[in-house]
């Protein structure tokens, strides 16, 4: 229903949430905040009847950035989609050392517990690379797990399909509550 889409983003303070249906149990949400320039995300059910989330875009506005807003939002979704019994939540997490200041998608999605296999990523060398310098690592999170990995994958990463996996347990859930932690304590 409209009432639950809109609690999955029940964020507070100044955030407004639009939802837009598109069809039968697919809906639009755009969230609207004064640290947000644009976010959208879109509501849907798989061909097995899971209920999952597309987090579509977004786009904190230059000044907000580097201040976690991202991952607050994501925890709420998250918390919220587990709730409501959503399977997962899948993005396109784009953008590339050289897009990094405008689209950091490629590196802060995986950072918060989004995963990809390696072969998804779109950029071949990256791939190839990927496979050289991580010769064991099978998915994103593999080669995020230690400083050596995130450095180099923010120095020579690029966009790739991710999906954050809601089920309990979860090392999606589980990277993303590390996050938090750390940012809690002021580190990241």
């Amino acid at each position: 229903t409209l009432k639950q889409v809109k609690a999955l983003y029940s964020l507070g303070g100044d955030f407004k949430v639009d939802v837009r249906v598109l069809g039968v149990g697919w809906f639009e949400v755009e969230i609207s905040h004064p640290k947000i320039k644009y976010c959208v995300r879109k509501i849907d059910v798989d061909e097995d009847g899971n209920k999952y989330i597309v987090n579509d875009h977004l786009t904190v506005k230059e000044e907000f950035q580097g201040q976690g807003l991202a991952a607050w939002i994501l925890e709420s979704e998250v918390n919220n989609a587990v709730r409501q019994g959503f399977s997962y939540i899948i993005a396109h997490a784009a953008g590339s050392p050289d897009t990094s200041s405008i689209m950091n998608g490629y590196y802060t999605w995986p950072r918060l517990g989004f995963n990809g296999d390696i072969n998804d990523i779109l950029d071949k060398e990256v791939r190839e690379n990927v496979r050289k310098e991580f010769p064991k690592a099978k998915t994103l999170l593999d080669v995020m797990k230690t400083k050596k990995g995130r450095d180099w994958w923010m120095e020579n990463g690029f966009a790739v399909d991710v999906r954050f996996d809601l089920s309990e347990g979860s090392r999606s859930r589980k990277v993303l509550t590390k996050y938090l932690e750390k940012l809690k304590a002021g580190r990241k």
